[in-house]
Parts: C-alpha cells; structure tokens; sequence
C-alpha cells in the first residue's frame, strides 16, 4: 500500500510519525527518525547535553501538534510542526532521504514559536504541597488525646 503513495505523502507520513511518537513519549520511535548530523542540535536544545540542564518531558507536556509545513522536492524536506500542551513550540525540521527512509538531519526550536506554559497550567502542576496533612492518632488515642502524655 505504501507503494501507491507519492513521494509527498511518503513524506508528509514520516513528519506525522515523527511527531506523533514525540507526542507519545516514544522516544525510541522519535529518535529513530534522527540522522547522527542533528544529534548535536537536539543536545543542545535539552540543554547543551549536561545532566543539570535538561528538562526531562512530562507525558502532558504534550497533547497535541499540528503540521504547519511538509515539503518535499527530491531527497530532501523541510518541516514545521507545532507541538500543544504544557505552553506551546514548534520544530523546524530539515529531511533528507535515505537508504533507510525519510531523516532529520537539521532540527532547531525557533523561539518566536515557544509559547510559555500559562499560568493556570503552572499552577496545576504544583504538587499538593499545600494539601492539609492528616495525622493519624496513636493506638488508643481518642479525640483531643493528639500530644498529651
């Protein structure tokens, strides 16, 4: 079946995975689409590679995306996609066409197209640190007995 589709869509199906294992937390599934040059682009984008930096992803960090750009001309494409969820980005994605299929070798993060998570979003993710603790009594402890010897 993947025979009858034209180079566009074959390619327009890659950029759909890409993202779609992205927004899945697949992260095996979302590297297998990154050729070894845009490595060293996605490091830096996750904080320059340095354990203290990075932010790993939460599972709603993303809840949606949308493809905003997929062209194709040869062996080599060009993507947008906006990623929705915990505040808002985008991927520009540069493709070319392996032996092995459609790969990223150029990826960046445009900063006009980062959106801030917003307030109400940063708010629910505060844990309930504020929940009222419940003590539990000592065996044999009735109402009002909490602290008395």
């Amino acid at each position: 079946m993947t025979e009858n589709r034209t180079p566009e869509q074959r390619f327009l199906a890659a950029v759909r995975d890409h993202a779609e294992a992205r927004k899945e937390m697949d992260f095996q599934g979302f590297l297998a689409y990154i050729h070894p040059e845009a490595a060293a682009q996605m490091r830096q984008m996750l904080g320059g590679g340095q354990p203290g930096r990075m932010r790993l992803p939460r599972p709603d960090d993303i809840v949606s995306f949308e493809v905003l750009e997929a062209k194709c001309e040869g062996d080599t494409g060009q993507s947008l996609v906006r990623f929705t969820g915990y505040g808002s980005f985008a991927l520009k994605e540069s493709w070319r066409l392996t032996e092995a299929g459609w790969r990223v070798v150029a990826i960046e993060r445009p900063p006009e197209m980062v959106k801030p998570p917003s307030l109400i979003q940063r708010i629910k993710r505060i844990p309930n640190a504020f929940a009222t603790v419940r003590m539990s009594r000592p065996p044999g402890a009735g109402p009002g007995m909490m602290g008395r010897r």
